[in-house]
């Protein structure tokens, strides 16, 4: 073992070069696949669902701004959740009796702390239309990491139509000619005033706008 603490066959492999940063993809409609759909309970006793996507040409792995919780902290049932769950099945054109629970458990990192997943799978190489937004975090200033990122806003069927049976990709693709890029203002702080924390103050909408 190396002073890195890399194995000399990852060494010996090893060719030197450094892997570049992705690239920030401008607001608009991408094909994607769906990667993978995750239940896991968070720090705060609540189950959440966690969505991730990969476009297809660009191949970057891309999620919803924040996952979204089962009940809300009054202890009600969050229509939202619903909502994106239903979202999700129209656009893979599946019932949710098709799909099932893997016999594998995942893992989920979230606010620093790891959860097991229960993973759900038969969707596997379903193409569909994800809505990625280009976001400018105010709170943190320029030079920052993670200043600027993109975010699945809403997931559309291969044709690009939603739940409600509307072309949504025109609708979107529209307003990102006058708003390319999303401001948002998140809870970071500079790590000698405040811990760091991650995700949007509010949710975009599951319409995606």
């Amino acid at each position: 073992m190396s002073l890195s603490g890399a194995s000399q066959e990852s060494l010996d492999k090893a060719t030197g070069e450094v892997a570049k940063p992705f690239e920030l993809l401008p607001t608009g409609a991408y094909k994607a696949v769906v990667k993978s759909v995750s239940k896991y309970t968070n720090s705060f006793k609540n189950t959440e669902m966690h969505f991730v996507f990969t476009m297809v040409k660009e191949k970057r792995d891309l999620s919803f701004a924040t996952d979204i919780g089962l009940t809300l902290k009054d202890g009600s049932e969050n229509g939202g959740y619903s909502d994106r769950w239903k979202q999700f099945l129209y656009a893979i054109g599946m019932d949710e009796s098709e799909l099932a629970l893997s016999n594998e458990p995942g893992e989920r990192r979230s606010y620093g702390k790891k959860h097991v997943t229960e993973e759900i799978v038969g969707f596997e190489g379903t193409e569909i239309i994800a809505l990625v937004a280009l976001r400018d975090d105010t709170a943190k200033p320029e030079g920052e990491p993670y200043k600027m990122d993109n975010v699945v806003t809403a997931i559309l069927n291969i044709n690009g139509t939603d739940i409600t049976g509307q072309d949504k990709v025109t609708e979107f693709t529209d307003k990102a000619k006058t708003t390319p890029v999303r401001k948002y203002k998140s809870k970071w702080k500079p790590a000698n005033t405040a811990p760091a924390a991650a995700g949007s103050t509010a949710e975009m909408s599951s319409a995606g706008f």
